[in-house]
């Protein structure tokens, strides 16, 4: 499915998915995971937890969320993820991600960084694959050799830094400039020439070369599990000081990975699809795992016993509260493929090609949220493992008709092998929004909105002056609930933006012009 999805969009930009092609999609997934954690998780919510902790209600500006996640998935809150990386993967904890060729079944690259407290403290660039390694650019070259072995930062210099500014803004773009060098001394990277080398060592126990694990076991849950065996010994090599922090390695094909920074445009569905990606056994009755994480966190077992519809509400809610439609992080000169798929999904909506939504349209949080996936058990499935409220009488209409074929007396959604359904149900309940209905959106900051909201709250937050940034989105928020009839409403005041948040957008502005529009 992830190699029909990603094909699709590549075709929807006017491209055809050669091999040229897809070595450039694999450089371009790299640098845009990569760089998130190094600009974003690493600077900015160092900035935001520790230098310049907003005011309470510029909490929910813009420029405050950062991709502070493992893998870097979502946006969200910096104190908050922290808090949660805590919960979920310790104090101390190294977190790799490998990514995988579908095509020749070999892992082509292997980086991460450490946390400590829950914030990304240091980046590792562990072995990349000989064809990204000619590919690189001087900007990748710097950052990703790092100051070689023990020169870098220590954990407790990185905190008594300042955030970097020229990191922040320029940072991803192709370009060496202070903040490339700043970035290197952050990274424990390794000799050009050696990137690749490490890939052709051999796994102690089965002798199979690293870059060949995936050819030997079934999914990503085996294939994360064999590379965590490699990433620790090579911890203990390279990186002692961290050798009793628990270690943690991902694993996902090149095509799930571009689905998931352009298909979770928007933060809610994010954690939508990260619940299916998890548990999609569970979930669907594919035995087959499209994500893998190993050591599994424990807690996430909890998470199988809710409903997709309550996950994915109420980690929202933790996570920002709102709906982020995430930025990308990358510059579009250091990678044009990526932001042309990022603008062909903001246009036509994300994953539309998989629902019943309209194209040019975005389902508002609550209808993504009751969303049900195409089921792929023999048995089919319960439509209380998605849903937390029943569904109305109109959306029983849908889930009884021919194209779905739920049976209301049981709950039971039938498998496609019963009624063949390969697009997700949609609750007809919650009317899509338009993308022409939101304000002008640069792709490299994103917007901010409500989880409650409408077509009917987003035309009246956008005609009220709301600009998707973020600044008083509560006044906004309010007064529309006002507008629309809600009783007992009471309007926060509108405050102007501080000294603080002024100026720094003022920085972000002489890259993102957005921002001064606005000011």
């Amino acid at each position: 499915m992830a190699l029909i999805l990603g094909g699709n969009m590549i075709r929807d930009i006017g491209l055809t998915l050669t091999e040229k092609l897809y070595r450039e999609i694999e450089y371009e997934v790299d640098a845009e995971w990569s760089y998130r954690v190094m600009v974003d998780g690493h600077e900015n919510s160092r900035r935001v937890i520790k230098d310049h902790p907003p005011l309470p209600y510029e909490v929910p500006l813009l420029e405050n969320f950062s991709y502070l996640s493992f893998p870097p998935v979502y946006s969200i809150s910096p104190p908050v993820g922290a808090a949660v990386n805590m919960q979920l993967f310790g104090k101390s904890a190294t977190m790799m991600w490998s990514h995988i060729n579908e095509a020749t079944k070999e892992i082509y690259w292997i980086h991460g960084f450490h946390i400590e407290d829950g914030i990304q403290s240091r980046g590792w660039i562990l072995a990349s694959c000989k064809e990204l390694e000619e590919r690189y650019d001087e900007e990748d070259l710097i950052m990703y050799q790092g100051v070689g072995y023990g020169e870098h930062a220590t954990r407790e210099d990185y905190w008594k830094l300042p955030p970097n500014m020229d990191v922040i803004k320029y940072g991803a773009n192709g370009e060496v400039d202070k903040g490339t060098e700043f970035l290197g001394k952050m990274v424990t990277g390794v000799p050009l020439g050696e990137m690749s080398d490490r890939l052709e060592r051999r796994h102690f126990a089965t002798g199979v070369k690293i870059k060949d694990i995936p050819k030997h076991t079934w999914d990503c849950s085996d294939w994360a599990k064999g590379t965590n065996e490699f990433t620790r010994d090579m911890r203990l090599e390279l990186l002692p000081e961290f050798q009793n922090a628990t270690n943690y390695t991902s694993s996902v094909t090149t095509h799930v990975a571009v689905l998931v920074q352009n298909s979770f445009l928007d933060s809610v569905f994010s954690w939508y699809a990260v619940y299916l990606g998890l548990f999609t056994a569970e979930m669907i009755g594919v035995p087959y795992i499209c994500y893998g994480y190993f050591p599994f966190p424990a807690i996430f077992n909890l998470f199988v016993n809710t409903s997709t519809e309550t996950y994915t509400m109420r980690l929202s809610q933790l996570a920002t509260g709102y709906e982020i439609y995430q930025p990308i992080q990358v510059s579009e000169k250091k990678c044009p493929l990526q932001w042309r798929l990022r603008k062909d999904v903001w246009e036509h909506g994300p994953f539309n090609e998989m629902s019943t939504v309209p194209d040019g349209c975005m389902l508002p949080p609550r209808g993504i949220a009751r969303m049900i996936p195409p089921i792929f058990s023999a048995e089919g499935k319960n439509i209380r493992q998605f849903l937390t409220d029943p569904p109305s009488e109109e959306f029983w209409e849908v889930l009884e008709s021919d194209e779905v074929g739920a049976d209301r007396e049981t709950g039971i959604i039938p498998s496609i092998g019963d009624v063949l359904r390969l697009k997700f149900v949609v609750d007809p309940a919650y009317e899509p929004i338009p993308v022409k209905t939101f304000p002008r959106m640069d792709i490299g900051v994103g917007q901010v909105w409500p989880l409650d909201m409408t077509l009917e709250k987003v035309e009246i937050m956008v005609n009220e002056g709301y600009s998707g940034l973020g600044d008083n989105i509560e006044h906004y928020s309010k007064l529309a609930d006002k507008k629309m009839g809600k009783k007992d409403v009471e309007v926060p005041e509108f405050k102007p933006l501080s000294d603080y948040a002024k100026s720094y957008r003022k920085e972000l502005g002489e890259v993102h012009p957005i921002y001064l529009e606005h000011l």
